[in-house]
């Protein structure tokens, strides 16, 4: 379904799960999870950002914030209390930005393969660096070859074709604006690593073994400041840890869930 001209895929009667994607995909990298919750009758929500997938874009120099901004909106609407909110990579930025103005909103946060800190110097450069690239070039073939090394680990892009171009079509659905967008935000957002240590609700990080673009030990650092975290790290997994080794990041998510519902 559309609301106001944003994509939501949901399926809940209780408490849902929030989906929050990676840059600069959609929401359908998540299918292996909406359909595991499917099947074991789960809760979910999830939409793609203005400009991404499916979604109109109707931003204009935004925050990484405003790019959270629909779920609010949606959950508002729809007089939902609170959610459980799961993040991969930019979908982590997104989360921790909106738990800093809707910290009442969180029953549970998932970070996946994400950091809370912000951007080093350098990294913030590169950022701003591509952002100058496509407004010459407005291709971003090049910054998709490039994050496709990095998504998976050599042996998945040599074995799992099927795989690397499901993810090569998804960046493809992406506009040019919408990416030098979300580029911008997260090169400007704000560190986090202040906002953990006031979670008082059970936190899962999520980290990939080989992912090169957010480390292991980023990931032990966040749940260092968490007062309840529990670290996964997820074997033979580089940045898209849900997509490569879908079981196991189903089977650790599908845990929290229940664990998290459990205590309430």
């Amino acid at each position: 379904m559309k609301h106001n001209g944003v994509l939501y895929r949901m399926r809940f009667t209780g408490i849902p799960v929030i989906f929050l994607h990676a840059f600069p995909l959609n929401h359908k990298m998540w299918h292996p999870q909406l359909d595991y919750l499917e099947d074991i009758s789960g809760c979910y929500m999830a939409y793609d950002y203005p400009g991404f997938g499916e979604s109109e874009n109707n931003l204009k120099e935004p925050s990484i914030y405003d790019f959270g901004k629909p779920v609010i909106h949606m959950l508002e609407e729809m007089h939902i209390d609170q959610a459980v909110f799961v993040g991969v990579s930019m979908g982590g930025y997104v989360a921790l930005s909106l738990y800093r103005h809707h910290p009442e909103k969180f029953a549970g946060l998932v970070l996946a393969n994400t950091r809370a800190s912000a951007d080093s110097s350098e990294a913030r450069e590169a950022r701003l660096k591509t952002i100058r690239e496509l407004k010459e070039t407005n291709d971003p073939t090049p910054l998709f070859q490039s994050l496709m090394e990095k998504f998976f680990t050599p042996e998945t892009r040599q074995k799992n074709a099927a795989l690397v171009e499901e993810v090569q079509a998804l960046m493809q659905e992406a506009t040019v604006e919408g990416i030098i967008q979300a580029l911008g935000a997260m090169a400007e957002r704000p560190d986090s690593m202040d906002l953990l240590g006031q979670m008082d609700f059970p936190v899962l990080v999520i980290a990939g073994e080989k992912d090169e673009l957010t480390s292991v030990r980023e990931a032990r650092d966040m749940v260092d400041a968490l007062p309840i975290g529990d670290l996964t790290v997820i074997p033979d997994a580089a940045h898209l840890s849900n997509l490569e080794r879908p079981d196991v990041f189903n089977d650790v998510l599908h845990l929290y869930l229940k664990k998290l519902l459990e205590s309430m």
